[in-house]
């Protein structure tokens, strides 16, 4: 097996072994591709740095709805601490975002989330790509 680095923009390198027929197996933060021709290589690439753009994305999407959850509950404790007893009903009505909301949303992050990279990658395979990329032995 030989070892083969390849560097894509100015921090995303990947380092793998190609085995006699040209095969190359690449690892990157504990995943795995194997790539048997160029334009395949290109592909699960492009696959796995757009579904890790598109992860990160939505995982910020879901600190946001947590920050969100956190204010809201802050919020209603001060409110429900100076509202006379008569008034507390009428703002327990008024209670919206509570923890089956909160998870709805949540599921509704990652549905989209993951129907979003699932969809880009079956467009991919619309088409033939390659990268300009280096590769260098070591």
């Amino acid at each position: 097996m030989e070892k083969v680095t390849v560097e894509l923009g100015d921090n995303f390198i990947i380092e793998g072994e190609m085995d006699d027929s040209g095969k190359i197996t690449f690892s990157n933060n504990g995943k795995y591709f194997i790539a048997e021709k160029e334009d395949d290589l290109a592909k699960r690439i492009l696959n796995f740095r757009t579904r890790q753009s598109i992860t990160n994305l939505y995982k910020q999407f879901l600190v946001l709805v947590e920050d969100l959850q956190e204010e809201y509950d802050g919020n209603m404790s001060r409110l429900l601490e100076v509202l006379p007893e008569s008034e507390i009903p009428k703002l327990l009505q008024a209670k919206f975002l509570d923890e089956e909301k909160f998870q709805y949303l949540r599921k509704k992050i990652l549905s989209v989330g993951n129907d979003t990279i699932r969809n880009l990658e079956s467009e991919l395979d619309n088409y033939y790509i390659l990268f300009n990329i280096e590769s260098r032995n070591r």
